[in-house]
């Protein structure tokens, strides 16, 4: 018997004056078409796709999805071909996404969007086999910018900057920092998105539209959220965040506003000089105080103490050397002079 096709074949023996045997059975299944040697997923030869990982060939009947495809582009970056070379006496057919195909030839992508490859392989007098492939495609990034500057304002500059680094797309960077900010004195930034290629973006801090490049007046001491949106044609928008520190004056320097109460200021030494009491006349340490203020017009708190560096009130005399300790607006520095008379 010849057997051309899957069966089932039955069996029973029979002889006379003896009891029938059970009957017997055995199945036969056809064998599988060969599988192919290799497949191959690659970028094109003409406007070849960004980049391209390669398929794994399944079990027939089986679906793989190694495949994918990176950095499409329509028009510049968008063929692939797909090779299938067979084994033994097999020959495969191929369908991407329903249309007939020619084995190794540029297929050209029209969008972002996964590819389903069905693979169909014969071979005589043996049973088809079907694989097939999903890929992924995925478009093509806007072009980075080529810079990003966190800058002091052009009026009113903020103390100190920390520039930004520019993260992935979809990423957050958090080096960018504004130090010494001030109200109404020091309290200005520019940040500035320099494109490139085709790009272009758009910028929001805190959530309010900005120009690239302008003024911006920090309004109090905490973070600024900075989003940037970079869009081009045929690529997908990429946005960027930049997180931003803003921390007030660490300056702990003094200027006279009283020249009456003191003489003279050393904010090197760290010396306050009093008028000689012997013409002036003692003073007190609430006179001092009120004769003080920050030189660069931040807001700092101040306290006296005595020579044994206890609070001392606002009423009492300075009989000798005392202190003063300055709180700069961070509310983290502070400085201490030394006061006596001259």
């Amino acid at each position: 018997m010849v057997i051309n096709a899957e069966i089932t074949v039955k069996a029973i023996a029979v002889k006379a004056g003896l009891t029938n045997s059970a009957t017997a059975s055995a199945s036969y299944t056809q064998a599988e078409a060969t599988a192919p040697a290799s497949i191959v997923l690659a970028a094109g030869s003409t406007t070849p796709v960004g980049g391209v990982t390669n398929v794994t060939i399944p079990a027939a009947g089986d679906t793989d999805a190694t495949g994918a495809v990176s950095d499409w582009v329509t028009g510049t970056n968008d063929q692939i071909t797909f090779t299938v070379s067979d084994a033994g006496e097999a020959a495969s057919t191929i369908t991407i996404n329903g249309s007939d195909y020619t084995s190794g030839t540029d297929y050209t992508i029209a969008a972002a969007a996964p590819l389903t490859i069905v693979v169909t392989t014969s071979e005589a007098n043996r049973a088809e086999c079907v694989r097939t492939f999903t890929v992924s495609v995925s478009q093509a990034p806007a072009t980075v910018p080529s810079a990003i500057v966190l800058a002091a304002g052009s009026t009113n500059p903020v103390g100190g900057i920390t520039n930004v680094v520019i993260p992935a797309a979809g990423e957050t960077d958090t080096t960018g920092a504004v130090i010494d900010w001030i109200a109404g004195i020091q309290e200005k930034i520019t940040f500035t998105v320099t494109n490139a290629g085709e790009a272009a973006s758009t910028i929001t801090i805190n959530g309010s539209d900005y120009t690239s490049g302008t003024d911006y007046t920090i309004a109090a001491a905490a973070s600024l959220t900075i989003v940037v949106n970079t869009t081009e044609i045929n690529r997908a928008d990429c946005v960027r965040t930049f997180m931003v520190s803003v921390t007030k004056s660490s300056n702990t320097n003094l200027a006279i506003s009283d020249g009456s109460i003191i003489s003279s200021i050393n904010n090197t030494s760290k010396d306050i000089v009093l008028p000689s009491f012997m013409s002036e006349g003692l003073k007190t340490a609430g006179q001092v105080l009120g004769a003080v203020e920050s030189l660069d017009g931040s807001i700092q708190s101040y306290e006296m103490l005595g020579g044994d560096r206890s609070s001392m009130a606002n009423d009492a005399y300075i009989g000798g050397t005392c202190y003063l300790v300055v709180t700069a607006a961070d509310e983290v520095t502070t400085a201490e002079y030394e006061v006596y008379y001259s």
